[in-house]
């Protein structure tokens, strides 16, 4: 007979469906199929698996022999006599510090997640951060699972405190389970068989030793156990057991997938850079980001292929989710920005009828309105900024009259960088004019202290562009 053979007699005697023996040992339905049919066959860890779900050993799966013909399932031959027994009762105060020890380490994350969450809230509401709001969505997250674990806690302590006082406790371990018979103190009793294949989780909490399957948790006293108790020993098996890892081209497929999703962000950055080095704009062109989700989305939908075939698939999956989010939002600012810019000359009107000074026909301009928002700039009130952008053939006369044009400075005195834009740094520029709309003065300290408005005009002779700032700022003597 062979191993495909073997597994499915051995899952038909033990009343299982090719899905429930898949969800058991952590593999897809499809893979037990190639397993009966011989298509493929399973690796070490499974055959580990299998031979814990059938209650049998690896070699009666493999080897050529014909299993043996019961009317029992192997799950249900039991053995002849148990290797440990023990009788454990309950008192409300030792129910009541068991689950208290449960519950310690997740007050203790719960508080520490909460303190996070409420700075990065803090952090990304003060700096429109969206760095800071994805990482109080990740805490956020976080803290709702402890709370979520530290209720079922709680209900569980309060259903147990209600149940297990006055029970006695029955332990019977063998060689591959043990019983729990449980005596109530209203006279029912009831029987409950637990393979170690099922047990999930372990923990030594205080005086107690806490084995958990899927749907109950059992309580050993370790006061009443022997020291070298088969309890100690009891291995949890996850409900998933660890996959294999993706081999050959599957494996390179992966890798790669996961490597061009992460850098999908920096190649969307620089095709904003370069299609904005064109046509000068910025916000409007981030939609550059979306042509980039494709290569995570490939990700993602590569990550359900290799789970369905038994293999590791969490990294693809959690890198693909993550980086089409990121390429998402940054992407929308085309259209939550919209209107956040324009491109009329309006700006440029107005500081020439303000200045009476020329300024060359432009290629382009960027103004943004800062009048619609928060400000918390030290330096005063910001109410538009304008980046023009020139030709070179435009801005070659406009240069040779700049260095004799007294409105024009070549460089800012220290004593008038306090009244100078809030928004560029004068030293990045070739010349600059600091005009006061108030006092109709320029490149010149006001007489008195108070607040003033002021328009200051930056440009570079290296980049032909020019920065335009209308501000209001304090000044004080």
């Amino acid at each position: 007979m062979t191993v495909g053979n073997k597994i499915r007699f051995f899952r038909e005697k033990c009343n299982h469906s090719q899905d429930d023996l898949a969800q058991k040992i952590g593999v897809s339905t499809e893979t037990v199929n190639l397993w009966e049919t011989d298509n493929a066959s399973p690796e070490i860890n499974d055959l580990v698996a299998l031979k814990d779900v059938f209650c049998v050993s690896v070699d009666d799966i493999i080897s050529p022999a014909d299993p043996y013909e019961s009317a029992e399932t192997p799950a249900e031959i039991p053995a002849e006599s148990p290797i440990e027994s023990y009788e454990f009762r309950y008192t409300e105060a030792e129910i009541k510090d068991l689950y208290g020890k449960a519950k310690a380490p997740l007050s203790k994350r719960i508080i520490v997640f909460s303190l996070l969450l409420a700075a990065f809230a803090w952090f990304a509401l003060a700096n429109d951060s969206l760095m800071g709001a994805v990482l109080a969505i990740m805490c956020g997250v976080w803290l709702w699972k402890c709370v979520k674990a530290y209720l079922q806690y709680q209900k569980a302590e309060k259903t147990n405190l209600n149940k297990m006082p006055g029970n006695i406790y029955r332990y019977d371990t063998y060689y591959e389970y043990f019983k729990v018979h449980i005596e109530r103190s209203d006279g029912s009793a009831d029987d409950i068989k637990v393979y170690y294949g099922e047990i999930r989780n372990k923990a030594e909490l205080g005086e107690f030793l806490a084995l958990a399957t899927e749907e109950r948790m059992f309580i050993i006293k370790k006061a009443e156990i022997r020291q070298n108790s088969g309890f100690y020993y009891i291995t949890p098996v996850p409900k998933f057991p660890e996959r294999k890892k993706p081999v050959g081209k599957q494996r390179a497929v992966s890798i790669t997938l996961f490597v061009c999703s992460i850098a999908t962000l920096w190649g969307a950055l620089i095709g904003v850079a370069v299609l904005s080095g064109i046509n000068y704009l910025t916000v409007e062109n981030t939609w550059v980001f979306f042509l980039f989700t494709p290569i995570p989305i490939a990700s993602i939908v590569f990550s359900a292929y290799l789970k369905k075939r038994g293999y590791k698939y969490k990294f693809n999956l959690i890198v693909g989710i993550v980086m089409v989010i990121l390429l998402c939002l940054y992407g929308s600012f085309c259209f939550v920005f919209d209107n956040v810019f324009s491109h009329g000359d309006e700006s440029i009107v107005n500081a020439e009828n303000a200045m009476k000074i020329d300024i060359p026909e432009h290629k382009h301009i960027n103004t943004q309105d800062w009048t619609q928002g928060n400000q918390s700039g030290m330096r005063g009130y910001v109410y538009y900024v304008s980046d023009v952008y020139f030709t070179d053939e435009a801005v070659k006369e406009f240069e040779s009259s700049l260095s004799s044009d007294p409105k024009w400075l070549s460089s800012v005195p220290s004593n008038m960088i306090g009244i100078s834009s809030p928004y560029h740094d004068v030293e990045g520029y070739d010349y600059v004019i600091i005009y006061n709309v108030d006092t109709n003065e320029f490149n010149a300290l006001p007489s008195e202290a108070r607040s003033y408005r002021f328009i200051n005009v930056l440009y570079s002779c290296k980049r032909n562009t020019m920065a335009i700032v209308e501000y209001e700022t304090e000044y004080k003597k």
